[in-house]
């Protein structure tokens, strides 16, 4: 018998490819679950041990070659990260630093591709079309091992909420400013006003179609009650996004990116019962880490299909324009947050972060990667070999470099959370504290359920408050050995009033006990005390930082309530 043939190909050989594609993946798989478990052991950050792991892979002889293409970044990762990265970003937080964010993420993309186009120009002799879209390939930033790292050692939550907002927003903004200059490289002629009303339609369409997607999931999660339907409602409303916006012709990126944030603000407070909260939280945890791995290890296979002879010159102009740019766009965007809102104002050491923390990525890699071999007219695609060079270049910079000393730069900077025992301390004793409410809440759940008798239920109780009593003891003496620690206790505990009074407010207002006036009015003075309560405060030279405990403290409202429904 024949075999039979699809797209001609026999049955035999499709097989074949299958079972080498799955082995392919395996293989992968194997790789990422290494590196995971010799990280534990060694002081590397796992993105940067995974880039490491795929430039050795590729490089041992006998491994065969293994292709990132864009149409894998894009179509089957970038949905998962940004929507898991928006699924967990907080409206607050993000409301908190929305000015700066938005700043950096829509103008500094747009002033990135100017200024490094510039310098390009000037000092490599591009043309101005390489120049352009080199600037649009590194406009978007990739911190995940930044904030990886801001995390594990306690850096300041605003810090963080501020490259992981513009690392968000500056994906789609770098997509769409790429596409659109593509598009006016490959027909040859640019129209200003066309170009700029389709960025402003390309961008609005895409937040439009995401909020839509949005809140259409959330309708659908309102009827369910079971977190494995839940979590693939979830997972269908990321790539359902995506794939709807490239069909309009829409931003993906920035749709993905509204929808994300509504599904996990509204859906997680409002929709979901804490069991499918849970689930799908720690199923979006498990979609990144998948996604992350095997995207920063593909990164580092990908050092065998570059050519660099004779481009060594140029890499190093690239990474040095991109950083010169960095500097300039920080700089003044943070200088413009302090002249508008002091307050807010923008720590020099921070700017100094945010500018070594703007690593460049998976999708600088995949833009470049995208460029055409030829153009409509026949001829080759100009510079495309040395954009590619340029980037892959300043990607490896970026990770092995930036990424390798980020937390030496930390301590420096006095950016870190310190690891004297104070702080060790704090962070055992409200671990502790937190799980033993959490875990008397369940004791009266078990015992109205009838699983414990009363007997048992007083006798745990007793056990636990002993605990909680001893713990607490211990905590006073600590707040009274730290007078920054009672003033950051003081902070979060009016953050917490202020937002009932605000609950408050806007009741009476919709019962029309007071006008829309005096609610305005007072919503004012409300704003204007959560104003105050963002200024520093004073630290005598022996007290703890505040960098070092501002960040647990102001979470613990949070953990508190979640604790208490687990």
């Amino acid at each position: 018998m024949g075999h039979f043939v699809i797209w001609g190909f026999s049955a035999t050989e499709e097989v074949n490819n299958t079972v080498g594609n799955v082995t392919t993946v395996l293989w992968l798989l194997v790789a990422v679950a290494v590196v995971a478990v010799l990280t534990k052991y060694i002081r590397l950050p796992y993105t940067i041990a995974l880039v490491v792991a795929g430039v050795g892979i590729a490089l041992t002889p006998g491994v065969p070659l293994v292709l990132l293409t864009p149409d894998l970044i894009v179509t089957v990762f970038l949905p998962t990260l940004l929507f898991e990265a928006a699924y967990n970003l907080s409206f607050e937080h993000l409301r908190q630093e929305v000015r700066v964010i938005g700043a950096l993420a829509v103008w500094g993309v747009l002033a990135t591709v100017g200024i490094v186009a510039g310098l390009l120009m000037w000092l490599g002799g591009l043309s101005w079309q390489s120049a352009l879209l080199f600037g649009a390939i590194v406009g978007a930033t990739d911190p995940i091992s930044v904030v990886s790292t801001f995390r594990r050692l306690g850096v300041a939550r605003r810090l963080t909420i501020i490259i992981e907002g513009e690392s968000l927003f500056n994906d789609g903004s770098a997509l769409v400013i790429f596409n659109l200059l593509l598009g006016v490289i490959v027909a040859g002629k640019f129209n200003f006003w066309g170009s700029l009303t389709d960025f402003v339609k390309v961008a609005a369409g895409g937040l439009a179609l995401g909020v839509a997607v949005g809140y259409l999931a959330l309708a659908v999660l309102s009827h369910l009650n079971d977190y494995l339907t839940e979590t693939l409602v979830t997972l269908i409303a990321a790539y359902g996004t995506f794939l709807a916006a490239e069909q309009l012709g829409v931003s993906p990126a920035l749709a993905v990116v509204a929808a994300g944030l509504l599904v996990g603000n509204f859906g997680q407070q409002q929709v979901m019962s804490p069991t499918s909260r849970i689930t799908v939280g720690l199923s979006w945890e498990f979609f990144g880490f998948l996604a992350n791995s095997l995207i920063f290890l593909l990164v580092g296979l990908q050092i065998r299909t570059i050519a660099f002879g004779g481009y060594w010159g140029v890499i190093l102009l690239a990474i040095a324009v991109t950083l010169i740019s960095r500097c300039i766009v920080i700089g003044f965007f943070s200088g413009l947050t302090s002249l508008i809102n002091r307050p807010k104002a923008i720590a020099f050491n921070w700017q100094i972060m945010l500018v070594w923390g703007g690593l460049r990525g998976s999708l600088s890699l995949a833009m470049a990667l995208s460029l055409p071999v030829t153009l409509a007219t026949g001829a080759n695609f100009p510079d495309r070999n040395q954009i590619l060079v340029m980037t892959f270049g300043l990607i490896l910079f970026s990770l092995l470099v930036q990424g390798l000393t980020i937390e030496p730069l930390m301590k420096v900077l006095k950016l870190g959370r310190d690891q004297s025992g104070q702080i060790h301390q704090y962070e055992t004793l409200r671990g502790r504290l937190l799980t033993s409410r959490a875990a008397r809440h369940r004791i009266d759940e078990m015992h109205s359920r009838g699983l414990i008798s009363a007997e048992t239920t007083q006798l745990l109780h007793q056990d636990y408050e002993q605990r909680e009593t001893a713990i607490n003891l211990e905590l006073r003496e600590l707040h009274l050995a730290n007078e920054f620690l009672q003033d950051e206790q003081l902070r979060m505990a009016r953050r917490r009033l202020l937002q009932v009074e605000r609950t408050a407010l806007a009741d009476l207002r919709l019962r029309g006990v007071i006008s829309d006036e005096i609610s305005q009015e007072l919503r004012a003075e409300l704003d204007a005390k959560a104003t105050l309560l963002e200024q520093p405060a004073e630290v005598s030279s022996n007290a703890v930082t505040p960098n070092l405990l501002a960040a647990h403290i102001a979470q613990e409202d949070e953990i508190v309530a979640e604790a208490e429904e687990i």
